[in-house]
C-alpha cells in the first residue's frame, strides 16, 4: 500500500547517492573497537539495495515516508564528512538501513535472501554493542515496528473500502443462499410434478405396458442372477471331487499301491457324481440362457414402447394411409415371452441315462 506515486530509491538523484555510498563502503576498512563493526553488514545491505531499488520502493513505503529524506541526507553527509568521523556517521546510518530491511521482510511475499538474513543475525548478536538512540531504533525496528506497520495497513483507505465491500458481499451471500433455497424448493416441487405427470403418462399410454415390462424385467434379472450363482456353485462342485482325488493321490504317492483298491472302487461313484453334476449344470445353463433371451425380449419391448409413445401422436394419420402400420409393433409387444428350450435336456431323459450307466457298471 504505497502512499507515494513517484519512486523514491529509484529516482535519479537518490539512486546516484545510494550507488555512491555503496562504492565508498567497499573501500572502507573495518571499524575498530569500541565501535560495532557495521561496515560489512552495511555493505551487504547496500549491495542488495542498489540491485533492487524498485523492490524497496514497493515494499518500504512507511519508512520512506517516515525517514526517507533523512536517510538520503545522511548518505550525502557521509560523502562530504567521512574524513572527520566516519565511524559515528556509519553507526548513525545503520539503524535507518536496518529499518528499511525490517519493513522489506514484513511486506514482501517471500523470505529475505541469505545475505540479508545475515544482517539480521548480526543485529541480534551485537545489539548490546549499540547505545543510546541507535540501540532504541534497532529494538524498535525488530519488535515494535511490525505492529506499527500492521496498524498503518489496517487504517489504509483501501482496506476500509474492502471491509465495506466484505460486509456487502456477506449480505449478498446471504441473499443468494436464500434464493438458492427457494430455487431448490421450487425445483423439487417441479420435479415432483414432472414425475407425477410421467407416471400418469406411463399409466394411461398403452395401459402401463412400459411399467409392466420393467417390473417383469426386474424379476427376470433376479432369476438370472440366481441362475448365474447356481452355475458358479455347480462348476465348483464339479471341480471339487477331481481336485480332492488328485490331492489324495499326491499326498500318498509313495504308498499308492496300498490305496489302489480304494481308488478303483471310488472311481465309478466319482464318475457318476460328475455326470450328475454335469447334467444339472447343463440344466441350469440352459435356464440361464433362456432368462437372458427373455431379458433381451423385454428390453426390446420397452424400447419399442418408448419409441411408439412419440409415434402414436400421428399414428392415426398413418393408419388412414396404411391400416397395417402398427402390426409389427403390436405383434412384438403383445407376443409371448419365450426362451429357447429346444436344447434343454429333459429331466426324465437324464434320469434314464444315469440308470443305464449304473446298470452297466453293476454288470461288470
Amino acid at each position: 500500500m504505497s502512499t507515494t506515486s513517484k519512486p523514491f530509491f529509484a529516482s535519479e538523484d537518490n539512486a546516484a547517492a545510494i550507488r555512491s555510498f555503496a562504492t565508498v563502503l567497499r573501500t572502507l576498512p573495518p571499524l575498530t573497537e569500541p565501535h560495532p563493526e557495521v561496515v560489512q553488514p552495511l555493505t551487504i545491505f547496500f549491495n542488495v539495495l542498489v540491485g533492487n531499488l524498485a523492490a524497496f520502493d514497493e515494499h518500504c513505503p512507511a519508512n520512506i515516508e517516515w525517514l526517507g529524506q533523512r536517510f538520503i541526507g545522511q548518505l550525502v553527509s557521509f560523502s562530504e564528512r567521512r574524513a572527520e568521523k566516519p565511524a559515528e556517521l556509519l553507526i548513525d546510518i545503520f539503524p535507518y538501513a536496518y529499518r528499511f530491511l525490517c519493513e522489506l521482510e514484513f511486506s514482501q511475499p517471500g523470505d529475505l535472501s541469505f545475505e540479508l538474513r545475515g544482517v539480521k543475525t548480526f543485529v541480534n548478536e551485537s545489539l548490546e554493542l549499540f547505545t543510546g538512540i541507535d540501540r532504541q531504533q534497532l529494538v524498535y525496528a525488530s519488535y515494535t515496528m511490525p505492529a506499527s506497520l500492521t496498524k498503518r495497513i489496517l487504517q489504509h483507505s483501501s482496506l476500509v473500502d474492502f471491509k465495506a465491500f466484505a460486509e456487502t458481499a456477506s449480505t449478498a451471500k446471504q441473499m443468494k443462499e436464500q434464493w438458492d433455497k427457494e430455487i431448490i424448493a421450487k425445483k423439487l416441487e417441479t420435479d415432483a410434478l414432472q414425475e407425477a405427470i410421467g407416471r400418469l403418462q406411463t399409466k394411461f399410454n398403452f395401459v402401463g405396458l412400459v411399467n409392466g415390462f420393467e417390473i417383469l424385467a426386474g424379476k427376470k434379472k433376479g432369476e438370472s442372477k440366481r441362475s448365474f450363482l447356481a452355475l458358479l456353485g455347480l462348476g465348483g462342485l464339479m471341480v471339487l471331487p477331481v481336485t480332492l482325488q488328485l490331492w489324495f493321490t499326491l499326498q500318498n504317492v509313495n504308498t499308492i499301491d496300498t490305496h489302489r483298491t480304494t481308488l478303483v472302487y471310488s472311481l465309478p461313484p466319482l464318475l457318476a457324481l460328475e455326470l450328475i453334476l454335469l447334467y444339472f449344470f447343463r440344466v441350469v445353463l440352459s435356464s440361464y440362457r433362456g432368462l437372458q433371451a427373455q431379458l433381451l425380449q423385454l428390453d426390446l419391448r420397452v424400447s419399442l414402447c418408448q419409441f411408439i409413445q412419440s409415434y402414436s401422436d400421428y399414428s392415426a394419420k398413418i393408419k388412414k394411409l396404411d391400416a397395417a402400420a402398427l402390426e409389427r409393433f403390436e405383434s412384438i409387444v403383445f407376443s409371448a415371452i419365450t426362451s429357447d428350450a429346444e436344447k434343454m435336456p429333459a429331466t426324465f431323459d437324464g434320469v434314464e441315462q444315469l440308470a443305464k450307466l449304473v446298470s452297466s457298471v453293476r454288470a461288470k
